[in-house]
């Protein structure tokens, strides 16, 4: 065993990192402080009997807690992240509970910006028991793909594209579940038609589709497959910039004071990239402390 001591504050803050279950296991911890540490490395560590060079580990580990503190003393940390209640946010969000509910087939699309991926986080968040997200990205398109993100959701095995969609229809159908399916705009019509079937077949099952305006307008280039998809499709919401108002931009950004300041950051979240670009606007205001008009105009020009 080594002849030196482990640093004391950095086993307490270690230690504090654990407690506080912000790091939910050792296994967790140390993968976060990555290369040289290992769950058994950080086992020892903490107990003060680890048998290597405690120069190099602490070297690393140093420089983790101050990232960690710099990160954490960040201005912009004080901006409200997340899911955040407004106008737009809240329509998709009861889209989706509407959906879950009533076991639709159902959709909500939009413009990019106005909150509908946080809207779907949230309410898996809040029913994490009988609702799962899929995101959809380009090489989950095609059905055998989808599939397979379904199947390890529900930790089954992977197999080939009959057994695993018998898989998934024999594990959903005694209890409620809901299958949100993000940046739907991706998907292969076969592969939304072969999900309009699981609903179909199963009365316990609701999907919904959250993605831009391009899943309606491709479901409109396929009217030979897509009558009958569009016949199943119960309740679309459609989610626009310009239904942000003034109040969400109060609810949002709670640091401004002054109308006009407001009003820019208003008309950048109705057009653009909507409210995500308002809020790194913001964010990078506040950073270089100065939410003043134009401070935000400042921000605004940086931007790409």
């Amino acid at each position: 065993m080594s002849d030196r001591k482990p640093n004391p504050q950095m086993q307490e803050q270690l230690q504090e990192l654990l407690d506080t279950k912000e790091y939910k296991s050792q296994a967790a911890l140390s993968k976060a402080l990555g290369e040289g540490w290992s769950e058994y490395t950080l086992s020892k560590y903490l107990k003060g009997e680890y048998n290597g060079s405690y120069e190099n580990v602490e070297k690393k580990l140093e420089e983790f807690l101050k990232n960690r503190e710099d990160a954490k003393n960040l201005k912009s940390n004080q901006v409200k992240g997340g899911y955040q209640p407004i106008t737009t946010s809240q329509n998709v969000y009861m889209t989706i509970r509407k959906c879950h509910l009533e076991g639709l087939f159902s959709a909500a699309v939009g413009e990019s910006g106005t909150g509908k991926t946080m809207a779907a986080l949230k309410y898996v968040s809040d029913y994490p028991s009988s609702a799962m997200i899929i995101t959809a990205k380009t090489w989950l398109s095609t059905e055998r793909a989808l599939l397979k993100a379904i199947v390890k959701k529900l930790k089954l095995p992977i197999g080939n594209t009959d057994d695993m969609a018998e898989n998934i229809q024999e594990a959903l159908k005694s209890e409620s579940t809901l299958i949100i399916i993000d940046e739907a705009q991706n998907l292969q019509i076969r592969t939304i038609s072969m999900l309009q079937g699981f609903v179909d077949e199963n009365a316990n099952l609701a999907i919904c589709f959250i993605g831009d305006l391009r899943f309606t307008e491709n479901l409109k280039k396929h009217k030979d497959i897509t009558e009958q998809i569009q016949n199943r499709i119960r309740y679309v919401s459609k989610i626009h910039r310009l239904d942000v108002t003034e109040d969400d931009i109060e609810s949002l950004f709670p640091g401004l004071q002054d109308k006009k300041s407001k009003n820019l950051l208003l008309q950048i979240a109705r057009t653009g990239l909507g409210i995500r670009e308002a809020r790194n606007i913001y964010v990078n205001a506040v950073n270089n402390e100065n939410i003043t008009y134009e401070g935000l105009k400042a921000m605004k020009r940086q931007q790409i």
